[in-house]
């Protein structure tokens, strides 16, 4: 089967303006039924990582409008982790059909790799890092990234409650380091 020319274009794009080691790799869900390509970037800076294929699905809430979309993590680790959280993510909005968008929390995420961790939901935003990525033309289409960031109970408690919004409001008074998954909640 070939590559539809927008994946290799997000592919690109991606490599373009991250730099560092690149890499796609395919990710196979549990029954092996359903495959999605991640793309990394390594550095001594950590890693980003993005889905490619999302983009072929309608994000959209409201029936009329096209809403295309890829997703994103980053982590100051190169802990393979984080592929299998962003790979989890995927294939419930491939095979379940739901729907990230920015201020929406995908619960239980990243507990299912890490247990122990302090931070076991994902929320999504638009890519805060890069401005710029909110909107990435491509030649077919325009696609607008997510990015996936792990959250505490209380900071997803508090999205729930008020908004996406007041919980980057409070990572920025508190300068939060959202990219490092090991951290303590802001809340």
């Amino acid at each position: 089967m070939a590559v539809p020319e927008a994946h290799k274009e997000w592919a690109s794009f991606l490599r373009n303006r991250l730099g560092g080691t690149a890499s796609v790799t395919m990710y196979d869900d549990d029954a092996r039924t359903t495959r999605i390509p991640i793309f990394t970037s390594e550095s001594t800076d950590g890693v980003v990582a993005a889905t490619i294929g999302i983009m072929d699905m309608n994000q959209s809430k409201k029936p009329l409008l096209e809403l295309r979309a890829e997703l994103m993590v980053r982590s100051r680790s190169n802990d393979p982790v984080v592929c299998n959280v962003l790979s989890t993510l995927a294939f419930y909005l491939l095979k379940d059909k739901w729907q990230a968008n920015p201020g929406t929390i995908f619960e239980n995420m990243v507990s299912m790799y890490l247990p122990e961790t302090d931070l076991p939901h994902i929320f999504f935003t638009a890519p805060f890092e890069w401005e710029e990525w909110g909107k990435v033309t491509l030649s077919d289409r325009v696609i607008h990234p997510l990015l996936a960031i792990p959250v505490s109970n209380a900071e997803a408690d508090l999205v729930t409650k008020n908004s996406g919004q007041d919980l980057e409001a409070l990572w920025n008074s508190c300068r939060t380091d959202v990219f490092n998954w090991s951290r303590a909640s802001a809340v």
